[in-house]
């Protein structure tokens, strides 16, 4: 049997809903009569959408319209979700002139650097969900843009390229760098190159790099780890360079980082309603 959830039992007269998920067991399938978007922090488990099954990578954006019927299989994944009222949504589109996919799913877009979008979100509902429609229309004009993009001009990725970047899912590869990443790829260096450069519009290594990143900064909110072990679990070779990447993306120290951040998560982190 599908259960429904409905918004007036999620957030009654909040402009949005967002929380930080640690899943350690299944949810069953079920439908809604609002929107929903999650975007991954930590691979981990499967997602079926409207009986299309797909694991949850690290970085994929999904978008979740009222109706469709999803689940997430057992799995130890890690992501946030942000919900809102359908008739809210609605109106927006309408305005922006934004087309929703008329597909029987949607399909998940990667999205890694969308994840401060998403972290601050949940922070803002945690102070005052009552004063944030501002904040949640922004949300969904990033959201909305994505997902024109990709209609639009998204290149595909090749089968190589795809293999090589599941290599990043974990630490090892994280810390194995751009001689892992060219192994797996099975092309040579050039060609690495240019393709990374086509679908990516960045370098391997500035790619790899943000990968890091990304993962650090979990690993600082979700850990207790020192700073000096989450670098060499991340692959920086050295706490300097880590100090200097880190100030340079996030526009803070990693310890700045953690405290700033860790704190409002926290509260939000143990629930399991998706």
């Amino acid at each position: 049997m599908v259960s429904r959830l409905l918004w007036k039992d999620i957030a009654p007269g909040r402009a949005f809903h967002a929380q930080l998920w640690r899943l350690n067991h299944p949810l069953s399938p079920h439908c809604h009569d609002f929107w929903e978007a999650f975007l991954v922090l930590e691979s981990g488990g499967t997602h079926v959408s409207n009986q299309r099954r797909e694991s949850l990578h690290a970085g994929a954006l999904h978008l979740i319209r009222p109706d469709d019927i999803h689940s997430i299989a057992p799995g130890s994944s890690i992501y946030i979700n942000i919900a809102w009222p359908a008739q809210n949504w609605e109106k927006w589109c309408a305005v922006a002139g934004f087309e929703v996919p008329d597909t029987p799913q949607i399909s998940p877009l990667a999205a890694p650097d969308l994840e401060p979008l998403f972290r601050r979100m949940t922070q803002l509902f945690a102070l005052d969900g009552r004063a944030q429609a501002l904040e949640i229309a922004r949300f969904w004009a990033e959201i909305a843009a994505r997902f024109e993009e990709d209609a639009v001009s998204a290149p595909a990725c090749p089968d190589w390229m795809l293999r090589a970047i599941q290599t990043f899912e974990n630490e090892k590869g994280l810390r194995a760098g751009f001689p892992e990443l060219l192994a797996k790829s099975h092309v040579s260096p050039g060609h690495l190159a240019r393709e990374w450069q086509r679908i990516f519009d960045q370098t391997p290594t500035h790619w790899i790099n943000e990968r890091r990143l990304q993962t650090a900064a979990q690993l600082l909110l979700q850990t207790s780890l020192s700073i000096k072990e989450v670098a060499a679990r991340c692959g920086f070779d050295t706490l300097h360079y880590f100090y200097r990447v880190f100030g340079r993306h996030f526009g803070v120290t990693p310890k700045t980082y953690r405290s700033k951040r860790a704190a409002p998560l926290k509260r939000n982190s143990t629930s399991d309603l998706s």
